[in-house]
């Protein structure tokens, strides 16, 4: 390679380059530091390599040299500049084509995995996130695509995990790469449409790095449990990718505010640490026996009341072992959340979906007998433990799989969430409503006792102890008076002076 294409050239810029000058110089100096004049090919190559290298998917770094170069050179700054614009700067579902190019460029996959969990298991990589079960939070990405694309028809027929058809169509058909492309980024639209911006954030990082970003741009952050909190239902923040990939709520630092195993089961506890919070909040939930873990979102903040409130984007879901999303019917009811604890005659618990009847997720205030139903008017129709119950049938499945809609709790999580100004704010406004809370309770214990001084039954029978000495004076009043002896102004004659 000559030394042009280490140098900075107008002829080396892209006509409508969406690159500003900061970028386009940041672009420039990191290729300069790695196609070094006068190193070797091989030398310029093995920089490049240790720059993108990625440690779940081999060939990705070699994938992206090569599509930065010519046949039988080094790469340009023309071609790395328009990588960097097509990864960082396109369409989301652009960016999931690039990079989807960039899996598939190698001819033999990773055994035993299909192209769209090779995909997905490399976006997790990228966001950074714990990496300790990528491979396992990528399995079930893909079975939850899986799912949802043979229920929507979306595919011809259903397959296994591994990209292989269903054997009673065609033994050795193996679907193409546009098809599985296509049901991925259908995928990624519906439930998953913060993926693109893992790979934008990630390569924002490795190409401009130090440069503010233009816009309103908002990198993607993985969820974060604070270390001194912990969580006993998910292992790592790669547990919760899913739901960060799904809302943008669910990005950051998440601070619990209550668990069942400091706070204890009690359902007036759960309530004391909720109410008030003023923020996105998210419950999880691991049901005793079955491991399974299921839970709700909701922006809007937990209240006592008699009627249902909340918001559209609230939704209920399955996390573990397997994925479900299930989100708010355009023609929902509105029965988004409930949560009482005195209103005479209404269920007392906390409730999510359905009716006051039939609740589609229901803790009541026994918290005996909770009930995650399959389908109601508020939330997409789906069972929490289906895929579950159908495997307990066939192959031994999850061991202790509840069969019906009925469980009962393990251990119970609430997380506020939404992001480190919404979580200070929210806070804040708990720690507000329970100093008002406070104060009432205070001022409804406060006796008035100027009430009970003009109160003869009340002063005897309530306060007797504190007007005992009036009472004796009475008595003393009435002997006198008995006896005839009154003096001036019916004062007992004895006490006149």
């Amino acid at each position: 390679m000559g030394n042009k294409a280490s140098c900075f050239n107008e002829d080396d810029l892209i006509d409508d380059n969406p690159l500003n000058k900061s970028e386009r110089e940041a672009l420039q100096k990191k290729f300069n530091g790695i196609f070094i004049s006068g190193s070797s090919m091989e030398e310029n190559k093995n920089r490049f390599l240790a720059e993108f290298e990625s440690k779940e998917i081999p060939h990705f770094a070699t994938s992206i040299y090569d599509a930065c170069r010519e046949v039988d050179s080094e790469p340009s700054f023309l071609r790395f500049q328009k990588f960097a614009i097509d990864v960082s700067r396109s369409t989301s579902s652009n960016i999931i084509r690039k990079i989807w190019a960039l899996v598939c460029t190698n001819p033999s996959p990773i055994a035993g995995h299909s192209r769209t969990t090779i995909f997905l298991q490399l976006m997790l990589e990228c966001s950074l996130c714990e990496s300790h079960n990528l491979a396992v939070t990528a399995a079930r990405l893909t079975e939850h695509l899986e799912y949802v694309s043979s229920a929507s028809g979306n595919r011809n027929k259903h397959r296994d995990v591994g990209g292989v058809l269903n054997s009673e169509v065609d033994p050795n058909a193996v679907m193409d790469s546009e098809t599985e492309l296509s049901g991925l980024i259908d995928w990624v639209n519906e439930y998953a449409p913060h993926a693109a911006k893992v790979f934008v954030t990630f390569f924002n990082h490795k190409l401009f790095p130090d440069v503010e970003m233009q816009g309103g741009y908002k990198p993607f952050v993985p969820p974060l449990i604070d270390p001194d909190e912990g969580s006993d239902i998910v292992r790592s923040s790669c547990d919760l990718m899913p739901l960060a990939l799904y809302d943008i709520n669910l990005q950051g630092r998440w601070k619990r505010l209550y668990t069942t195993q400091q706070d204890g089961l009690s359902f007036n506890r759960i309530a004391h640490h909720i109410l008030g919070y003023g923020g996105p909040n998210i419950i999880l939930i691991r049901c005793a026996g079955s491991g399974i873990v299921l839970g709700a979102y909701n922006e809007d903040s937990w209240k006592e009341s008699n009627r249902f409130y909340g918001s559209c984007v609230s939704f209920l879901f399955t996390l573990m072992p397997h994925m479900h999303v299930f989100r708010s019917k355009s023609n929902s009811n509105n029965a988004y959340q409930w949560l009482n604890l005195k209103s005479y005659g209404m269920p007392h618990g906390l409730g999510m979906g359905g009716d006051l009847e039939k609740f589609r997720l229901y803790l009541p205030d026994t918290l005996e007998g909770c009930t995650a139903r399959s389908n109601c008017l508020t939330f997409e129709t789906g069972s929490f433990f289906h895929d579950y119950r159908k495997a307990a049938k066939t192959e031994g499945g999850t061991e202790g799989a509840p069969q019906g809609p009925d469980f009962d709790i393990d251990v119970m999580e609430v997380w506020g969430c939404g992001g480190e100004v919404c979580l200070q704010q929210a806070l804040q406004a708990q720690a507000k409503d329970r100093g008002d809370r406070d104060a009432l309770i205070q001022k409804a214990r406060q006796v008035d006792k100027a009430q009970f001084a003009n109160n003869t039954f009340d002063q005897e029978f309530l306060l007797g102890k504190t007007f005992a000495h009036k009472v004796r004076m009475a008595d003393d009043a009435c002997d006198h008076v008995s006896d005839g002896k009154v003096g001036k102004g019916g004062v007992p004659a004895s006490r006149v002076v």
